[in-house]
């Protein structure tokens, strides 16, 4: 059985945080699930050696910095680096320490730059990791229920303590993502929180995304798991089941639809027509058009329609089509057209995939 050798990644969970409100059991089982799957060789195939779990008690600032420098000698040129994390992440939006903050385990609010990780050292720890491809997976601001406030807040409160508000600013996803190959998909909104459903052993995304690797995710019949195929799964699954929740993909230099993983063990489709199976795709038509309007002219919107007939091709798929084919006066009914064109003969889908492409997280 092959191994995804190229792939290495840094798990990181906590839940039984001293300093701020503590986290449900759930995460510590996140990270588990995540670091199991990604080593199991009949799934993710990733070498047992190339997998390091760090949780709760030993997640602490030093231990997470120390993990990502691992990361970044252990994963070189030609590598795939994987960073899972699962917890706190926050922000302070006033006084001389506002920023944001992934929260290890013994951070304190008094001492919130000596202790917790800001967007800055994040962004140059992950710099310094040179693989051609690095994806972040963030589940944080987490819920044990939907009426808990946004807060993380002291462990004890402290009613002179900084509010620590849940959740990181989207110009923090924006800023981690930059570099050619780098990617950042996050559990939720900023003004959201990230959910375990009644009766689920997994947090929402986390259990989504556990389902993508676990080979729900679509494939393309050569043995491997996709980013973008991953991304697709999860971001349709997750609002499909929890409609509060909206995971967030950023990603500013991304030239393929690299592979993350193998596809259960590095196995071909069993059944040859199932790339051929129409794809469906929950995406709100309307603002996909409107994107496509503001943001296309005519002549990008032959090349739009290259880039789609080219992708079903490597599919297998052939269904030529261009502007003309599709047809309509002005530029609004022909993007109507074109989406209608697509979705009739269910292959929306790449149309979807390549704008997300071009403009991650709008749509």
């Amino acid at each position: 059985m092959p191994n995804f050798t190229q792939g290495y990644a840094l798990v990181l969970g906590i839940a039984n945080y001293t300093g701020v409100r503590p986290l449900p059991e759930t995460v510590l089982k996140d990270a588990r699930d995540v670091a199991a799957l990604l080593q199991q060789p009949d799934r993710a195939g990733y070498p047992a050696d190339h997998v390091k779990l760090i949780l709760d008690r030993d997640a602490t600032k030093q231990a997470i910095l120390d993990g990502l420098a691992w990361l970044a000698g252990a994963a070189g040129g030609g590598a795939t680096a994987l960073v899972y994390y699962s917890g706190h992440g926050g922000r302070l939006e006033s006084g001389p320490n506002a920023g944001n903050y992934l929260i290890p385990v013994d951070t304190r609010l008094d001492a919130i730059r000596e202790t917790a990780i800001g967007s800055d050292e994040l962004t140059a720890a992950l710099r310094a990791i040179h693989a051609d491809r690095l994806v972040a997976l963030l589940d944080a601001c987490h819920s044990g229920g939907a009426g808990d406030a946004k807060d993380i807040g002291a462990a004890p409160l402290d009613p002179n303590a900084p509010t620590l508000k849940g959740g990181l600013d989207a110009r923090v996803y924006d800023q981690l993502a930059q570099g050619a190959g780098r990617a950042v998909f996050a559990s939720s909104k900023t003004n959201e929180l990230s959910y375990v459903l009644p009766g689920a052993s997994n947090s929402l995304f986390t259990q989504v995304m556990l389902e993508a690797l676990n080979g729900r995710a679509r494939q393309r019949g050569d043995g491997l798991l996709r980013l973008f195929d991953i991304v697709e799964y999860v971001w349709e699954e997750v609002p499909k089941r929890y409609a509060l929740q909206h995971p967030i993909f950023k990603a500013q230099d991304i030239d393929s639809n690299f592979p993350l993983a193998l596809f259960m063990g590095g196995r071909k489709s069993l059944d040859p027509a199932a790339a051929l199976a129409p794809l469906q795709t929950a995406v709100d038509k309307v603002q996909l058009r409107d994107l496509i309007v503001a943001r296309k002219n005519l002549e990008d919107l032959e090349l739009l329609c290259d880039d789609v007939e080219n992708e079903m091709r490597r599919d297998g798929i052939e269904l030529q089509f261009n502007m003309e084919i599709v047809g309509g006066q002005g530029k609004a009914v022909r993007v109507k057209r074109l989406i209608e064109y697509l979705d009739n003969r269910g292959r929306l889908a790449y149309l979807v995939r390549a704008i997300r492409k071009e403009f991650p997280g709008e749509i």
